[in-house]
């Protein structure tokens, strides 16, 4: 049986995912567990295996505690839920899909090198344990109920969330691995608008350096769909979306996810009767800002314009992801070739209904 990094056989130091004060809210694991979990292992001697062992040492010869100890953590987790997959076991160690989740979020917030667990062999597990734990976590229960499902120094899901998106901004270096947990929290379909009106309007040094491009993006189809349905309706999402589009901040070349997001609602609410009663002051507004930087002859303008106008559905990206192996490598460079016309739907000139082409001429009037 392999020992942990701490030299005790099994899981005794690595057989939980623990506050940092290793309290009562580890979660542990009968000891046939740890046994079935020791001989899997050693039957699939892979290569993650030997790339696992050769990180920790290097780290440890760096004296990088911390990060030793929880790359052995996670790995061990990810060990147990590959066994005991939360589709069959609701709860493992006393911990739900949810508890498990909150708890990587806060291993992440533990660790201040760059990347902050994100990266490297650390990186590659937890991209493993978001495959295996997201589509079992209900983010509208942990923010309704945050006591449920996260440690006892956590006062709720909002926090963390902030905390979460502080860090990416300060030691992230737009590692994809952590832009796609903070993707779980933008959608509408799932957690109320403060969270989304925290990044974009709030963190926008984190809105900038979260460029991920659809290859990159390694959640569920289900939870991509959840960025944009349902449609935005509150205003002050709204205007923060329109503010990081029309200032820049925001470029479908550079970052094409959080472009058609943008756009999809923005044009969503463009076309909607009820939005313009709802929201008549915000798209005079929106429309004089579309309309003074089309007359600079801006060809991204332009173009930005043409795709709020012609735009018809989202696209869920169809091309192979990049493996997680390699979007956790510290050496790794986004791809950055990505386009936005490749996840959205147009319509031709000549297929535009024409009550679309009223609202629009309406609109810019």
């Amino acid at each position: 049986m392999e020992r942990g990094v701490d030299g005790r056989v099994g899981g005794g130091g690595a057989g939980c995912l623990a506050d940092a004060d290793g309290g009562e809210n580890c979660t542990h694991v009968p000891d046939q567990a740890v046994i079935t979990l020791g001989r899997g292992e050693q039957r699939e001697k892979t290569h993650v295996a030997r790339r696992c062992g050769d990180e920790l040492t290097r780290l440890t010869a760096r004296g990088l505690t911390y990060p030793v100890k929880a790359t052995a953590c996670l790995g061990w987790i990810r060990g147990l839920l590959k066994y005991f997959p939360p589709s069959r076991h609701p709860k493992v160690g006393c911990l739900s899909a949810g508890a498990h989740f909150t708890r990587i979020c806060c291993a992440i917030l533990a660790c201040h090198n760059a990347g902050a667990l994100c990266f490297n062999t650390s990186g590659a597990v937890i991209g493993d344990l978001l495959g295996l734990l997201v589509p079992f976590v209900d983010l509208s229960d942990l923010d309704q109920r945050p006591e449920t499902y996260l440690p006892l120094d956590m006062l709720s899901f909002y926090d963390l969330f902030i905390e979460l998106v502080e860090h990416f901004a300060g030691v992230s270096y737009s590692a994809p691995i952590f832009s796609n947990i903070l993707l779980l929290f933008l959608q509408t379909s799932s957690l109320p608008a403060n969270y989304r009106r925290a990044l974009w309007g709030e963190h926008q040094t984190a809105l900038r350096a979260l460029v991920i491009s659809p290859r990159e993006y390694i959640l569920s189809a289900a939870s991509y769909k959840g960025l944009f349905e349902p449609v935005e309706g509150d205003e002050g999402v709204l205007r923060s979306y329109a503010s990081a589009l029309c200032s820049g901040l925001i470029q479908p070349c550079r970052q094409p996810i959080l472009a058609l997001i943008a756009i999809h609602h923005l044009n969503r609410n463009i076309y909607s009767l009820s939005a313009k009663a709802e929201h008549a002051s915000f798209l005079s507004q929106l429309s004089s800002s579309l309309k003074f930087i089309a007359s600079r002859g801006s060809p991204e303008a332009v173009q930005m314009l043409d795709y709020l106008r012609r735009y018809k559905a989202p696209v869920v990206p169809n091309s192979p992801a990049i493996p997680i192996s390699q979007l956790s490598n510290s050496n790794y460079t986004s791809i950055g070739c990505a386009k936005v016309t490749d996840l959205m739907q147009l319509y031709e000139e000549n297929e535009l209904p024409p009550l679309r082409i009223k609202r629009w001429d309406e609109f810019m009037q």
